[in-house]
């Protein structure tokens, strides 16, 4: 039998009974061998060496790891990053760079490693398999989509298996997702009632497990985001007991950086919650979203497609983006720009919206957005948010840039950003054939769009118009200080 959809996200089973001696609760059952699917691809797809043959599944008990998903699914859905160590999706790479990362000041080694095994625990499933051979999968929701990753794994022992998949990561639709997880733990709690495995977790004697775990409040969820926030809600507008997904500062606070304290934070999101709940006039927001909703997966192509399309329809061309002309296209996107007098130094803007509501834009002041340079990319950045970020079931949308932001949407808007204050096209025909390495080609791009050295190099990297990362990192190295 198949749970969910291969094409996102399923569980194929083929139950059996075994014979070998059972010892604990976990192995009374029920059994199955178990195959993985996430988007079309295998990931149990083994070989078992000692036996030299290729199989799909593995025989597994499956109630540890229905009892890992349902007791995990709320941390996977509002943990977007871990709150000491931020880091993006690819949690297998989050885990190996914790691991090398020295406990910050405060904190001793012991307590260090607790939290990272406590945040291990709850994003990997072979952290609850019970040593059940698993591929070593990893999941977690950001930017509206539960994203999977996972390593090459391989067992050695009396039963030696090896994975066949490389190791990789896909982004499916949460909706999707949590529907085949949903169905899985279903169909484990009714064999677990039928054939009296004793002791039962809670959740088994429930008709929707993972609906009950994910109906959390404002206060419950933001203890994943930033514990230290719970005390403000009231006073930036957010009832503790509402939904989550109702608030845009909610969604903002996710890449805010609380680091160094949070003068001025809780005010400007007292201000995006305030604002984006006016009634919305007319502006080109939902219209320009619309014609962005494009099949491609990847989210710096979406970004820079995106900012191409933004080019052609705005008639920029080649032209450089002036602050002025960011700041009139975001009044026509219906978001007004404030800027506070403080949100800290690591923090540089940050932006909500709300279906049928309004728009608003917070630029910080510190020391990189004082330069022109920084403040576009910024503005920038903010459109390609307002443009390409998912809203949440109710309608609200929210992000910020700051020293921890991470993640597809930090990617996203980055690629948008650099793509729209630097068209690739406009970079081509200046350089006329020539490396960007040459003598004065490098300077006279910068002249000409006014962007940052390091911005400027590594979009002309991620547009392959570099020779190699050294000649990159040569220019970054002797332009960054260039005014």
């Amino acid at each position: 039998m198949i749970l969910g959809d291969r094409a996102v996200l399923a569980f194929e089973l083929e139950p059996v009974a075994p014979t070998w001696e059972r010892r604990s609760s976990a192995d009374r059952g029920p059994w199955a061998r178990l195959a993985l699917w996430v988007r079309e691809r295998c990931l149990t797809k083994a070989v078992e060496t000692d036996l030299d043959r290729v199989v799909h599944g593995v025989h597994v008990p499956l109630l540890p790891i229905a009892d890992w998903l349902v007791r995990n699914i709320r941390a996977i859905a509002f943990e977007e990053s871990p709150m000491r160590f931020p880091g993006g999706v690819d949690l297998h790479d989050v885990i190996r760079s914790w691991d090398d990362a020295p406990p910050p000041s405060g904190l001793d080694n012991e307590r260090w490693e607790e939290e990272r095994y406590e945040w291990y625990s709850r994003h990997f499933m072979l952290a609850g398999a019970q040593g059940a051979m698993l591929p070593d999968l990893a999941l977690v929701r950001a930017d509206g989509r539960l994203w999977l990753s996972w390593s090459r794994t391989r067992y050695s022992g009396p039963r030696s298996l090896e994975y066949l998949e490389p190791a990789g990561m896909e982004a499916v639709a949460w909706e999707g997702a949590v529907s085949a997880i949903e169905e899985f733990a279903g169909y484990v709690a009714s064999e677990v009632a039928r054939t009296g495995v004793d002791p039962q977790p809670a959740w088994v004697g429930m008709d929707r497990p993972l609906a009950a775990a994910l109906t959390c409040t404002a206060l419950e969820a933001v203890q994943w985001i930033a514990p230290e926030a719970a005390s403000w809600l009231p006073e930036i507008g957010v009832a503790p007991a509402s939904a989550p997904e109702e608030s845009v500062a909610l969604q903002a606070l996710r890449d805010l950086d609380l680091r160094s304290g949070h003068e001025g934070v809780v005010d400007s999101l007292r201000r995006l919650e305030c604002e984006t709940r006016k009634p919305a006039h007319r502006t080109s927001l939902p219209e320009m979203r619309s014609k962005l909703s494009g099949n491609a997966t990847e989210v710096e192509t979406v970004g820079r497609d995106a900012a191409r399309f933004v080019r052609r329809e705005w008639g920029l061309d080649g032209r450089p983006a002036s602050e002025a002309f960011l700041k009139s296209r975001l009044d026509e996107l219906g978001a007004r720009v404030e800027t506070p007098s403080s949100g800290g130094a690591s923090n540089w803007t940050a932006v909500g919206a709300r279906r049928d509501g309004g728009a608003l834009v917070v630029l910080f002041k510190n020391r990189r957005t004082e330069k022109d340079w920084a403040r576009r990319m910024e503005l920038a950045r903010a459109i390609g948010h307002l443009l390409l970020d998912a809203e949440t079931s109710k309608g609200a949308l929210g992000a910020a840039s700051s020293a921890t932001a991470s993640g597809p949407r930090r990617r996203r808007s980055g690629a948008f950003a650099a793509e729209l204050l630097l068209p690739t096209q406009g970079v081509v025909e200046i350089l006329a054939g020539r490396d960007p390495g040459e003598p004065g080609a490098f300077q006279e791009i910068m002249d000409r769009y006014s962007v940052g050295a390091r911005a400027t190099a590594y979009h002309l990297w991620n547009q392959r118009l570099f020779l190699s990362e050294e000649d990159r990192d040569r220019l970054i190295d002797e332009f960054a200080s260039t005014p």
